[in-house]
């Protein structure tokens, strides 16, 4: 699987008029459309890794222990392709800072909500990157290596990629306008 793919759900969705409520419906959607591939052999939703071992998941259990919050992390959608390989992928749905509403034959009515926080959700986008870049580092529930990750920010908010949330200090260090060059 390759970026073409990815593009080619996307526009799929455009096509057809999708519409999405929330990140979870997003999400949804996205899956059902990998899973509908001939080289996509399962979908995994919410896929848990950690920052502990199998050993130590083990003597937690039998010890009536708990796995802390900061040692736990889920990926929106990992991908077992035929061929073996493993895709990870982060998925943001962002919305205006405004109530819209939406009726389209594929989607129904829908009424997004206002996120606000945008200089935030921007930094917690680009914290979903950097998971994915070090996502080999933690240890999955059945130890597969990812070979590739995508990080996809679906949005009908302008201002993501206009860099226009002047005054915001967090903003200026982490937005995502267009051209960015993040390292």
């Amino acid at each position: 699987m390759n970026i073409n793919v990815i593009h080619n759900i996307m526009e799929d969705f455009a096509r057809r008029g999708y519409v999405f409520s929330n990140e979870q419906d997003f999400q949804f959607e996205f899956a059902k459309a990998l899973d509908n591939l001939d080289e996509v052999e399962c979908v995994k939703l919410e896929a848990l890794s950690l920052t502990i071992n199998w050993q130590e998941v083990q003597r937690l259990a039998n010890t009536r222990g708990k796995i802390n919050r900061d040692k736990k992390e889920y990926t929106d959608i990992v991908v077992k392709l035929r061929t073996g390989e493993y895709i990870a992928i982060e998925l943001k749905y962002k919305t205006p800072e405004r109530i819209c509403y939406y009726e389209t034959q594929q989607s129904g009515k829908v009424v997004t909500m206002v996120q606000g926080a945008y200089d935030i959700n921007a930094y917690d986008f680009l914290t979903d990157i950097q998971r994915l870049e070090n996502i080999n580092s933690r240890y999955f529930y059945n130890d597969f290596v990812i070979s590739k990750g995508y990080a996809i920010m679906l949005t009908n908010y302008s201002q993501y990629r206009n860099n226009d949330f002047s005054g915001s200090d967090i903003w200026m260090n982490y937005g995502l306008n267009d051209r960015r060059i993040i390292t």
